[in-house]
């Protein structure tokens, strides 16, 4: 097999999160379990599945790094503020999906984070 670093970005799309050994499924399934038998990969369909793991594959080989994906928007939204340092300025959008502006302006109050948001 070929060095996938030289292989055009649609071949990629293509082959990127998918087993690639004899007899494998040329697709993922999708996996609409929530939950999982103990002792296994996965616990709970929220902390990843299958089909989230050949998707986080696939986009980080085309994107030539890492992807994580997130069961919520607001689940994206507090992994970042959260490892915010302090003094950081939070800007967004003001016409933005109203819970995302929720969470960003009661973060601090909550947890004590020392960032300050501001709207554009």
């Amino acid at each position: 097999m070929t060095d996938a670093k030289s292989w055009h970005a649609e071949t990629i799309a293509i082959v990127a999160g998918r087993d690639r050994a004899p007899g494998a499924p040329m697709n993922i399934p999708p996996t609409f379990a929530s939950t999982y038998r103990d002792g296994g990969e996965y616990g709970y369909g929220r902390w990843g599945n299958p089909t989230w793991t050949a998707f986080e594959a696939a986009l980080g080989e085309l994107e030539g790094g890492e992807c994580v994906s997130f069961s919520s928007g607001l689940a994206a939204v507090a992994s970042l503020l959260a490892p915010l340092p302090l003094g950081t300025t939070v800007t967004y959008p003001s016409n933005g999906y109203a819970g995302t502006a929720v969470c960003w302006n009661d973060w601090p109050k909550k947890v004590g984070s020392p960032y300050a948001p501001s709207m554009w």
